[in-house]
């Protein structure tokens, strides 16, 4: 007996490994097991795009976009996912998710017209046919938590991090995939309450009284394709929390992140002397620039213009992004054939302005 009950302890202490599936950021993954997914979108008038963030950040982090829609995973064993201080989520590949994660299902009704999804690698229990239902965990996030990024910095997530939430080094990009357009009338029997007159006759003389209260059917009808989403029984605030990065009905959108150099340290970047602008609390602030992106900070959301001037006052790059939020960003510009040397950086963002003298590497 004593044999059996140190049996049943051991067993119960052991965590036992959960494959799940991380976006991959370059080529490598460390257990040298990988899974695609390939969902044939959208044929006729295809809007599969880049609809949040930046379109360089793709195809990586492990998604390609087009005709069709490519995930690049990397399988990992874990015996549970770390929590970090936003929420995020990863491809589930087993049985179930890890202990203290959410399952959710999204089921994608993909081109009927020549169909070619495809698949690679062990997906249970995600299944690809002519259409593709693909199953997720849900890793809630820790505010107190210490750790920067939750899985390998060559690997991105599911996620869309609230301002605060994620360092400088995590980039986001929201992408739409265009789902089959075709359509089926969805009815259903509703009872309504109408208001009626009713005529009451009585020796020869008829009245109108009411108006009643009356129980009238009617059948609603809906179009739509055959997507779905399956929550399997979580919270509304849960939910809630899915729908920040993944979301949709007839289509579907998605957020990843994927964790990027600092430019800070980048060798492009020198700043030359003490910053030129005293920046106000509310103001933009430039944190790097390297010969493909300029790192800014912002306090405020609105419109940002990005100059790069030579020490002859000519401005050599102008960028301009619309519609961005309070948070970091990383605004491209094309170095071209600029040549190293010294130049001002300058932001501007309602009426405020940073600007910084550097060299540029």
């Amino acid at each position: 007996m004593k044999k059996i009950y140190l049996l049943v302890t051991l067993m119960a202490s052991m965590s036992f490994a959960t494959r799940i599936g991380v976006l991959m950021n370059s080529s490598s993954c460390e257990t040298g097991e990988t899974v695609l997914i390939d969902m044939d979108v959208e044929d006729s008038n295809n809007d599969t795009k880049v609809v949040d963030g930046k379109k360089e950040n793709l195809p990586n982090p492990g998604v390609s976009l087009g005709g069709h829609v490519k995930f690049k995973y990397c399988v990992l064993n874990v015996s549970s996912l770390t929590q970090v201080k936003f929420d995020y989520a990863v491809l589930r590949l087993d049985k179930k998710c890890p202990s203290g994660t959410y399952p959710f299902q999204r089921h994608h009704d993909n081109e009927d017209s020549n169909n070619a999804n495809d698949y690679k690698g062990k997906i249970y229990p995600n299944v690809v046919n002519s259409n593709a239902t693909l199953e997720y965990c849900f890793v809630p996030k820790d505010s107190k938590s210490k750790t920067d990024y939750p899985v390998g910095k060559n690997y991105g997530v599911f996620a869309k991090p609230k301002s605060g939430e994620a360092k400088d080094n995590v980039v986001y990009t929201k992408f739409k995939v265009d789902d089959d357009d075709r359509t089926y009338e969805e009815c259903h029997t509703v009872i309504e309450k109408v208001e009626k007159m009713k005529q009451i006759c009585f020796q020869g003389k008829c009245e109108m009284y009411g108006p009643y209260l009356v129980d009238e059917k009617k059948e609603v009808c809906h179009e739509r394709n055959g997507n779905e989403w399956n929550y399997y029984g979580a919270s509304e605030d849960i939910v809630k929390r899915m729908k920040r990065f993944a979301d949709g009905e007839r289509n579907t959108e998605y957020g990843v992140v994927k964790w990027v150099k600092n430019l800070k340290k980048s060798a492009a970047f020198e700043e030359a002397d003490a910053p030129m602008v005293t920046v106000a609390p509310t103001a933009p602030s430039i944190k790097g620039l390297d010969r493909s992106a300029v790192a800014v900070d912002l306090k405020s959301a609105g419109a940002l213009k990005v100059s790069i001037v030579d020490i002859n006052g000519a401005v050599i790059a102008h960028v301009a992004q619309e519609n961005l939020q309070a948070g970091s960003h990383y605004v491209k510009w094309n170095s071209g054939l600029v040549p190293s040397g010294r130049y001002v950086v300058k932001v501007e963002q309602n009426g405020m302005v940073d600007a910084k003298s550097v060299i540029l590497k």
